[in-house]
C-alpha cells in the first residue's frame, strides 16, 4: 500500500503473521513515487519468491558489517570510525550468535546494563546506544531491510550529569602523562593532541592539506561528506 503523507510517500507491505500470530509489515518513505512502487514491486518479488521477507539465519555482526560498508562509503571517516568502535566491539559482541529477527528490546536494555557493569562512562555508553540505533534503524528503512520492526526505537540513552567545573591536568599530572606513553606507538599522536587539545576524532581526521606551514595553522573543518 502506497499513501502520500507529509510530503512523502509512504510504503507498507503486510508480510504474514509471526509464530505469536501477530501481524508483520515493512514500512519505508520515498520521496519519489516512482521509487516507492519499485521498492513495493521489489519486497513483494521476494516475498513470493521466498514466501517470507525476513531471514532468521541473519546474524547480527554479518548485518553490521553491511551497515559499516555503507558508513564508510557515506559518511565522514571520523564517523566510520566510531561507529566501528561501538558496533564491533561491543553490540556484535554482545549478540555473536543472535539472528536479528530474535532481537528486542528486553534484550538491548540487557546489553546497555552489561555496559553500565562493564564500567564505561555514561557518554562512551550512550555513544554506543547511539551507535546501534542508528545502525537498526538502517537495518529497518534502508534498501537492505531485513527487519519489518525497529526494535532500538525506544531505547533511551542514559542521564548525564555534567560537572560545571571544567578540570586540566597540572604540570605534574602532564609529566605523568608523557613518561607513562615514552614508549608507546602512538606517542607523537597523544602529544600532538595535548598541545592542540583537539578532540580524538579531530586529529585522526586531518589530512596534510589543513596544516599551512607558512604560519602555522592547522584547518578544522566540519566534514559534510567523505
Amino acid at each position: 500500500m502506497i499513501r502520500y503523507h507529509k510530503g512523502k510517500y509512504e510504503v507498507e507491505v503486510y508480510l504474514g503473521r509471526d509464530t505469536e500470530g501477530n501481524k508483520k509489515r515493512i514500512f519505508k518513505r520515498f520521496l519519489k513515487k516512482s521509487d516507492a512502487k519499485k521498492w513495493e514491486r521489489e519486497v513483494l518479488q521476494r516475498k513470493e519468491e521466498n514466501g517470507e521477507l525476513l531471514n532468521d539465519k541473519i546474524l547480527l555482526p554479518e548485518m553490521v558489517n553491511n551497515f559499516l560498508e555503507f558508513v564508510k562509503n557515506t559518511r565522514p571517516s571520523t564517523t566510520y570510525v566510531s561507529y566501528r568502535s561501538d558496533l564491533s566491539s561491543k553490540l556484535s559482541k554482545h549478540f555473536e550468535f543472535s539472528s536479528m529477527n530474535s532481537i528486542n528490546m528486553k534484550q538491548l536494555n540487557h546489553f546497555v546494563d552489561n555496559l553500565v557493569a562493564s564500567g564505561l562512562s555514561p557518554r562512551s555508553i550512550n555513544r554506543a546506544i547511539s551507535a546501534s540505533r542508528s545502525f537498526f534503524d538502517w537495518a529497518t528503512n534502508s534498501e537492505e531491510a531485513v527487519l519489518y520492526k525497529n526494535p532500538a526505537r525506544g531505547l533511551k540513552k542514559l542521564p548525564i550529569h555534567d560537572n560545571p567545573e571544567i578540570k586540566y591536568w597540572n604540570n605534574y599530572e602532564i609529566e605523568l602523562f608523557l613518561k607513562e606513553i615514552h614508549n608507546h606507538s602512538y606517542k607523537d599522536l597523544f602529544i600532538f593532541i595535548l598541545n592542540t587539545g583537539l578532540r580524538i576524532s579531530e586529529a585522526l581526521g586531518l589530512t596534510v592539506d589543513k596544516f599551512y606551514s607558512n604560519n602555522n595553522v592547522i584547518s578544522i573543518d566540519m566534514q559534510l561528506s567523505k
